[in-house]
């Protein structure tokens, strides 16, 4: 068992006051209840309720731990909730790295658009013909000519002239890369 589900039926049962109770609540059994409350115990070394055979009273110790722990699940709610809501609009920095002809020709007369449309980008743009390493120098989206010979990178070709879309694979697959790539697509988008 996970220490957050020990941490779930740990809270069910200062909450309900008995393994029964907690154990319907958790959708398990008693049994499973006592263990896990055990296991905590043994893990802490410090006892959490003080059993009887007709009841079971959380002890100091335990009521400190479980007030930790209903703010430990609270602050991961909240974090959860907050990086939810960072799919909700893009913000951040987005480093971009583009061939001197296709960033001064067609990236460089779209950023005022793009800067207008997406206010919480922050963007850092490098334009220039120089070998760059894209991984090395933390490139998020490089527009480039050629062929990809780096097999750490993901590329997609973006114009029938040979020209691909690169980016680092910690942003490949990811809701953050398939939203750019929705938003770099020209057929999609009029501000590329």
């Amino acid at each position: 068992m996970d220490k957050l589900r020990s941490l779930e039926i740990f809270l069910a049962t200062c909450d309900s006051g008995n393994f029964a109770a907690a154990a319907r609540s958790c959708n398990t059994d008693p049994s499973t209840v006592s263990k896990a409350i055990g296991r905590l115990e043994a893990q802490l070394g410090l006892t959490l309720f003080q059993r009887s055979t007709r009841q079971l009273r959380i002890t100091t110790a335990g009521k400190r731990y479980a007030d930790t722990v209903r703010k430990l699940f609270q602050d991961l709610t909240s974090c959860e909730d907050e990086l939810r809501h960072l799919n909700d609009s893009p913000c951040g920095t987005l480093r971009i790295n583009s061939a001197a002809c296709y960033g001064h020709l067609y990236l460089r007369p779209l950023l005022q658009a793009f800067c207008q449309r997406y206010p919480e980008i922050k963007l850092e743009i490098e334009i220039n013909d120089l070998y760059v390493d894209i991984i090395e120098n933390e490139i998020d989206v490089a527009l480039r000519t050629g062929f990809v010979t780096d097999s750490r990178l993901v590329a997609r070709q973006s114009q029938p002239n040979g020209l691909y879309d690169m980016c680092v694979p910690s942003i490949s697959g990811s809701t953050r890369h398939t939203e750019l790539c929705r938003r770099f697509s020209t057929t999609q988008l009029d501000w590329l």
